[in-house]
């Protein structure tokens, strides 16, 4: 048995709609005899995990009595426009997306293959066969291949990665090439944000640019965090250090802010 024919205010593929709570229907396709629907029950949500729990956060109509499945009216949150919307086909084991008018983009085989966490900058992260990554934008296209172990959301144009086959547990950063713009070379690294990201390389925690560079590396000498810019000099403290391994250190320009409070 199946489920097709999803139709919005009479429309199956609407270019769009002028009705934020729109009208449902479905067609049934079963070779059972004397077969009819005797219930059913719509969810919608914008989150996979709302469909994981059977709770959705734009509409749960709940069980409902009923042979009906034409103009089922939307009694959820009004909908918004230019958003999409995951729902699980269980007789199927897949996950649908569809836009807010109802049209349906894409298939993709499993309940819970699209990680909607993720979504960020027009593309969303699906997983693949071997429990592997890549990602799909608003259109439905797979743009990147399903080739990473781990894939995080991108964020200014960068998403974190991680593909054991070529560099075992280092994390690196891809662009929507799917190449790595920043090599895997971190034990540990966040997502990109306002163009830069925290990453810890060697053991030290640090700062680094979209290109990679260091911009701030966290240590500690004498005792103290110390915190030193992209060439190497000591930002933190402003205070001079006095112990031994400080006898060398090189102290960056004190900001003007920093001059002003001095003074």
């Amino acid at each position: 048995m199946t489920i097709d024919s999803l139709r919005t205010e009479y429309f199956t593929n609407p270019i769009g709609i002028d009705v934020l709570l729109p009208r449902l229907s479905w067609i049934t396709n079963t070779d059972a005899k004397n077969w009819k629907q005797a219930a059913y029950q719509i969810i919608a949500s914008t989150t996979e995990a709302g469909l994981r729990e059977n709770a959705g956060d734009l509409w749960d109509s709940g069980r409902v009595e009923s042979e009906q499945s034409i103009h089922i009216p939307y009694a959820g949150t009004p909908l918004a426009s230019m958003k999409r919307v995951v729902f699980r086909d269980r007789k199927n084991s897949q996950s649908v997306m569809t836009d807010l008018q109802g049209r349906e983009i894409t298939r993709f085989k499993g309940e819970f293959t699209i990680e909607e966490r993720t979504a960020s900058e027009g593309v969303v992260t699906y997983r693949g066969d071997g429990d592997r990554y890549g990602f799909v934008n608003a259109d439905g296209k797979r743009i990147v291949g399903p080739y990473f172990n781990r894939l995080g959301p991108l964020r200014d144009g960068l998403a974190l990665a991680r593909r054991d086959q070529r560099s075992g547990q280092l994390l690196g950063y891809i662009d929507l090439t799917g190449r790595y713009v920043i090599a895997p070379e971190f034990g540990w690294a966040d997502d990109f944000h306002e163009g830069r990201a925290l990453v810890r390389r060697e053991g030290l925690l640090e700062f680094i640019d979209k290109r990679g560079a260091t911009t701030a590396l966290f240590s500690v000498m004498c005792g103290e965090v110390i915190v030193l810019d992209g060439q190497g000099k000591l930002t933190w403290p402003r205070e001079k250090l006095t112990c031994p391994d400080a006898a060398e250190m090189e102290y960056a320009p004190a900001p003007e802010s920093a001059k002003a409070e001095q003074s």
